[in-house]
């Protein structure tokens, strides 16, 4: 019996030993286990004892300390278990499981322990690279934030990893958990989105991968990607389903900021591209504006050297000595109208600055525009007469409404302005002047059988220096008239509309706000013939600085139809002065001069309590000088150059009241 059990200890690849506990040595091993170790029988005692003592880790020799005492309290079921590593000659360590069990016992002591030795160690190393493994698994998921987690179908329970625990900001729980932990985290959308995934996968058994949103404790937002496989049994029955969870919240919040960013950048595009679209535009309109304003002086050089030339030129002849007075009246008509053409010239250009500069305002006052515009046509058509032109008024503005509240000074320019373009541009045939009440709004317009306007031509001809006939025939003038009309329109708060056909002629039609004041019929008292006028002389005070201007005024004066006396002063100081020393007709207040201009002269007047008539001179000649001046307290207003039947019609105004 002892023959067989050596026999088959001796075919065990394990190491199979009796150790005696007195002697404290093996008295049986079935192998050699210095040749086990690589070791020759030279190299080590046999004992085994000894080559354990030897060749143990230091680590693991602590266990066979007091080892007798130890078996005394062994009972017969007890194994004892123990690891211990063996160092082979080729240095490395050799892991061995052991197990030992009483095999003799006497007196009630244990004298022999039958032991075995397996060799674990490619079980060991295995078990150490699938740690090292793992450790290097959970480190690529915590570098990656990549969780992974199993769904138990049987058991209808969820594991989870470290990371997925993280991922969910959790402390990690070894134990699996309901599925429904997990959908804690999940909104209603995506709880619906996961749902219709789930099935989908259930049916189609496709592995599966999509992008949803879970919420934290803490309320904070997370973005994941899942990725889904199944375990089949092997009927094809889901029995798990294996997913990973990757953290792609930087990654979602990236994309979000950089579409931010990129729209940001689009709309900077499109709005640099507008920019540079509004540049390319401005950059042409500059050009545009530049090439205009070239030919702009270059038309004001001809215009102003034209009426120049006449007045120069004829003013010249008027040196001869034997020129007949059919000459002289023809000379001297011929000097005024150029003095007069260099001067509308003068004021479209002091005009349109004003205009660009916002410098006039509007100022209403009580008009009778039937009188108005009668007063338009009795001027305007003798110039059409000397055209070749007829010029016709159609006035459809009753009596009873013909007295409104308008700026009539600017209605006069735009009128003008639309007038001697008509006749610039109609060489045969008629201009009509038409007026009427539409919608509250007075609507006048001024109709030609001129040349007419092109369609390419028509948003253009309100522009600065532009003429309607540009392109079309050589004409004369600045190109300031249509500007000045637009513009005046547009601070009336009213509206230019534009009709025209090449060749058929041309229709403005100008639509302007207005107050109508209610007027009470006036009686007319009769004088009576018989009666007679005391002839006395008018005392007048002129106040002008310039000489020449008081010369020309005297002059003009002294052949007024009733005698008059004039003193001069030269400065406001004396004017006022003068003004204190005897009762004056009227004062001619000049407005520029020196040491106390004529405003403040006719203020101070004023506030003396001098109430005769003060007629303002003045080169300027807009509405915020007239007014400016009936502040001061003047009465009346003359523009320079005087023109002698103005100053007339004011002294007959004057002397009648």
């Amino acid at each position: 019996r002892q023959l067989f059990i050596e026999r088959v200890t001796e075919q065990s690849p394990n190491i199979i030993y009796v150790f005696d506990v007195f002697l404290q040595k093996n008295i049986y091993i079935n192998q050699d286990l210095r040749k086990y170790l690589g070791y020759e029988e030279d190299e080590l005692p046999a004992d085994s004892i000894d080559i354990v003592n030897k060749l143990i880790h230091p680590d693991d020799l602590k266990q066979f300390i007091d080892y007798e005492l130890k078996t005394d309290n062994w009972t017969k079921e007890y194994v004892q278990k123990f690891t211990m590593r063996l160092k082979h000659k080729n240095g490395k360590w050799i892991w061995f499981a052991g197990y030992e069990k009483e095999f003799l016992r006497r007196k009630g002591k244990i004298v022999n322990i039958v032991g075995v030795l397996v060799d674990i160690t490619e079980i060991v190393e295995t078990q150490e690279k699938l740690i090292e493994h793992e450790e290097k698994l959970k480190e690529a998921q915590r570098i990656a934030h990549l969780g992974y987690w199993e769904y138990d179908l049987q058991k209808n329970q969820i594991y989870w990893s470290e990371e997925t625990y993280k991922i969910f900001g959790l402390k990690p729980v070894g134990k699996p958990r309901s599925p429904e932990f997990f959908t804690d985290f999940l909104s209603p959308e995506d709880f619906e989105i996961l749902k219709k995934n789930f099935q989908t996968f259930m049916d189609t058994g496709k592995p599966e991968e999509f992008i949803h949103s879970v919420s934290l404790k803490d309320g904070t937002i997370k973005y994941v990607q899942e990725k889904w496989n199944a375990i089949r049994d092997r009927n094809g029955k889901f029995t798990m389903i294996k997913g990973v969870i990757l953290d792609i919240t930087d990654r979602i919040k990236l994309e979000q900021k950089l579409k931010a960013q990129n729209k940001e950048y689009l709309s900077l595009y499109e709005e640099y591209k507008s920019q540079n679209e509004e540049l390319r535009l401005a950059k042409s309109a500059a050009e545009e504006s530049n090439r205009l304003k070239t030919e702009f002086l270059h038309n004001l050089s001809h215009e102003i050297r034209t009426p120049m030339n006449g007045i120069i030129g004829f003013s010249q002849m008027l040196e001869s000595p034997d020129i007949s007075e059919e000459d002289l009246a023809f000379y001297a008509k011929m000097i005024i109208n150029s003095s007069k053409q260099l001067l509308n010239i003068i004021d479209d250009i002091i005009e349109i600055s004003k205009l660009e500069t916002k410098q006039i305002r509007v100022h209403n006052v009580e008009t009778n525009i039937s009188k108005f515009l009668q007063s338009i046509y009795a001027i305007y058509s003798l110039k059409a007469k000397e055209n070749g032109l007829q010029l016709f008024l159609y006035d459809d503005i009753t009596e009873n409404e013909n007295t409104i509240l308008i700026d009539s000074a600017k209605l006069h320019k735009i009128l003008s302005n639309l007038l001697e373009n008509s006749f610039k541009y109609t060489g045969k045939g008629y201009v009509e002047i038409r007026s009427f009440f539409e919608n509250d709004k007075l609507v006048i317009i001024v109709k030609d059988t001129g040349i007419g306007i092109s369609s390419e031509n028509k948003d253009k001809i309100f522009e600065r220096f532009r003429r309607a006939a540009d392109n079309l025939i050589q004409s004369d003038g600045l190109g300031l008239g249509l500007a000045i009309v637009k513009e005046n329109v547009e601070l009336m708060n009213g509206e230019i509309q534009l009709k025209s056909e090449v060749g058929v002629g041309t229709e403005f039609k100008i639509i302007l706000p207005y107050k109508r004041i209610e007027t009470k019929s006036k009686k007319i008292k009769k004088e009576d013939k018989n009666t007679k006028k005391s002839v006395r002389k008018i005392k007048i005070l002129i106040a002008e600085d310039e000489q020449i201007n008081f010369v020309y005024l005297e002059l003009v004066l002294k052949k007024y139809k009733l005698p008059v006396k004039i003193i001069h002063a030269k400065d406001g100081e004396e004017a006022v002065k003068l003004a204190l020393s005897e009762k004056w007709d009227i004062i001619f207040m000049d407005m520029k001069m020196p040491i106390k201009n004529g405003f403040e002269a006719t203020e101070e007047i004023r506030n003396l309590g001098i109430n005769c008539p003060i007629i303002a001179l003045t080169a300027y000649s807009s509405e915020d000088d007239i007014i400016a001046a009936q502040n001061a307290g003047c009465t009346n207003f003359i523009s320079k150059p005087y023109d002698k039947k103005v100053i007339y019609q004011i002294l007959d105004g004057l002397i009648k009241k």
